[in-house]
């Protein structure tokens, strides 16, 4: 894969109708999702589990990684562990996995490595700056929004400015509830700007961003 693919969800990767309004019920809640943290990205909430996969003759073999830990981050340096979510401990979970795994083409799977699942709940304010995830390719998958902006965009790492900016995006969208964008992390960097309030409602972005390592 040498370029991004953006999509809806249902007929490209064999997830059921209502999968998504059910995934999105059972896991975005309070009880779930906790301060991305502790109260230093408070516009921010996320759960997180990560599986170790195995191609094994053409059949997939997934089983829970012994950490979660993230290191570098969100402009935090060093690491941290926050709540995990056991997604293999639950069939919407195992089949959410499964599904995004397929989306790698069959030349460029590895034979075993790690999947990160980042269960993302952004408020309004929260912005990123261009920037690599250092992983091999990179899924985010939109479950719902509410609020306006929130645009998403990929850059040409080697349009980058010497000050850090960037020039035009090569992709720049919004992506709604159900899109899917995945794309090679060492081919492009990704930006987000804010999510922005509308008038008697209170904006969040409810989204999945998972990475497949080398």
């Amino acid at each position: 894969m040498s370029h991004w693919l953006c999509a809806d969800q249902r007929p490209k990767i064999g997830l059921s109708d209502n999968f998504r309004r059910k995934f999105h019920q059972t896991y975005f809640d309070a009880q779930i999702l906790q301060n991305d943290y502790d109260d230093l990205l408070a516009s921010r909430h996320r759960g997180r589990d990560v599986i170790r996969y195995e191609w094994r003759d053409g059949t997939l073999i997934l089983s829970e990684n012994d950490t979660t830990e993230i290191a570098d981050r969100s402009e935090i340096i060093g690491k941290w562990t926050c709540a995990r979510v056991e997604l293999l401990a639950d069939h919407q979970g195992e089949e959410l996995v499964r599904a995004l795994l397929q989306l790698v083409p069959l030349v460029r799977r590895q034979p075993a490595g790690t999947f990160g699942v980042n269960l993302l709940r952004n408020f309004a304010g929260r912005t990123t700056a261009p920037h690599h995830e250092m992983e091999e390719f990179v899924i985010n998958y939109v479950l719902n929004r509410i609020g306006a902006e929130a645009e998403t965009y990929l850059y040409d790492p080697n349009d980058l400015r010497t000050d850090g900016s960037a020039a035009a995006p090569m992709l720049r969208t919004q992506l709604g509830a159900g899109s899917i964008l995945i794309f090679e992390d060492r081919k492009f960097m990704q930006a987000t700007t804010s999510l922005i309030n509308l008038p008697n409602e209170t904006a969040s972005y409810d989204a999945l961003v998972c990475t497949i390592d080398y």
